[in-house]
């Protein structure tokens, strides 16, 4: 995490830096970067919950913060940020017959 010389005006600065992020050209795989204008006082944490259940399986339980709780904890006022950590992300992956495309006439796009 980075930070700006003193006085620099950090929503113009974070203007600047969202421009030259979208000049990158990021690979599919890498998430949108998040970027702030914050005070070192902001980046505070305010609450730590730990969400932890032996007989559920981690990645359910990443599932049921993700789904759940991340978007109820986000809509209530004064809430800047979430940010959770374990589990794997859920991942979907297709795997296509060009053949059996092919055989039907059928294109990607399509």
């Amino acid at each position: 995490m980075g930070g700006f010389d003193w006085g620099v005006d950090k929503n113009v600065a974070s203007v600047d830096i969202l421009k030259k992020v979208n000049l990158v050209d990021l690979p599919e795989e890498v998430e949108t970067p998040i970027i702030s204008a914050v005070s070192r006082e902001e980046q505070q944490p305010v609450m730590w919950i730990i969400v932890n259940n032996p007989k559920i399986p981690l990645n359910v339980v990443r599932e049921l913060v993700d789904d759940v709780i991340k978007p109820r904890i986000e809509r209530l006022v004064g809430v800047g940020d979430i940010l959770f950590y374990g589990g794997e992300e859920r991942e979907i992956r297709v795997v296509i017959d060009y053949e059996a495309l092919s055989a039907r006439g059928i294109s990607i796009p399509q």
